[in-house]
This record gives structure tokens, C-alpha cells and sequence, in this order.
């Protein structure tokens, strides 16, 4: 992997780290860990994790779930800074024809709660988008978080 390299283990254990430019999101990738066996020199281990920066949203993506056409749900959000500087977030943006927002400042420069909700009467099916928040830190400036619903015919049957 770019920017990775693996670092002195003890025996049974392996360290492995990663330069946090390389990957600011969730990672899936293979890492090559040494051992003893003749035959297989290179033993290869997933590697699950993610890589965070001074700004997180929290949970990191937004999932209604299965709701009933009519219904209207909220979600939150919560973007905090964790770096030494103050940030602001500039703009949301979402779809429009899926969601409205409101964003409040829980503590100025430090946390903000995004609040999401699902649009009455949407047609029923998969809901497959996303939530971009504009930030003014200047590596994080853009974050994209994932938005998923299954909406069901209002109905009751």
C-alpha cells in the first residue's frame, strides 16, 4: 500500500500503519505480515478499518431503514471537529427530492448536528444517494456521506 510500511512485531503480533493522507475513509486492503514457514514466506492478512481526520460525522453514513410512504423519519448527524483549529461548515447539500435538513451549531467551530428528514410521500423502492457537507478546513473541505432508505407503499394492507 502507498504510504504504509509495517513496523517491528513481537512474536504472534503485527504492526502495520498508514500515512492518514493516503486514506482518509474506510479501507479494505491486504497486508503482507512475515512468518516462519518455508513454503509460504508471506502471509497475507485483511486489513478492515477506516482513517479518520480532525473532522468526523457521526454515524458515518445515514440509514432510514425500511419505512412506510407517508412516514416522515429524522436522522442525525453530528460533524465534530477534533483538530486544534475552529471549523465551520459551509453548506450542505442534499437531495432535495428525497430529504429535507436542518443544520444547527451544537458548539461553534466544534460541532454541528445535521438533522435529516425523509420526505413524505415518496414513491416506493430503494433510496440510493448521498449528503455532501462543505467544510472550511483546508484538507477536509468536502466530505460525502452515504444515504440509504427502502421505502414501502404507505398503505396498510
Amino acid at each position: 500500500m502507498p504510504g504504509s510500511k509495517r513496523g517491528p512485531t513481537a512474536p504472534g503480533s503485527a504492526s502495520w500503519s498508514s500515512s492518514t493522507a493516503t486514506y482518509r475513509s474506510a479501507l479494505q486492503r491486504a497486508a503482507p505480515a512475515p512468518h516462519h514457514q518455508p513454503r509460504e514466506p508471506v502471509l497475507t492478512l485483511p486489513v478492515f478499518g477506516s482513517v479518520e481526520g480532525d473532522v468526523v460525522v457521526l454515524p458515518p453514513q445515514v440509514t432510514f431503514g425500511v419505512t412506510r410512504g407517508g412516514a416522515a423519519p429524522e436522522r442525525e448527524l453530528y460533524i465534530r471537529n477534533r483538530g486544534q483549529r475552529p471549523v465551520t461548515v459551509i453548506s450542505v447539500t442534499v437531495p432535495d427530492e428525497v430529504v429535507t435538513y436542518t443544520l444547527a451549531a451544537v458548539q461553534e467551530g466544534q460541532e454541528y448536528r445535521l438533522t435529516l428528514r425523509l420526505r413524505d410521500g415518496l414513491k416506493p423502492g430503494k433510496v440510493e444517494s448521498k449528503v455532501e457537507i462543505f467544510t472550511d478546513h483546508p484538507e477536509e473541505k468536502h466530505l460525502v456521506i452515504p444515504l440509504y432508505a427502502i421505502v414501502r407503499d404507505g398503505r396498510r394492507g
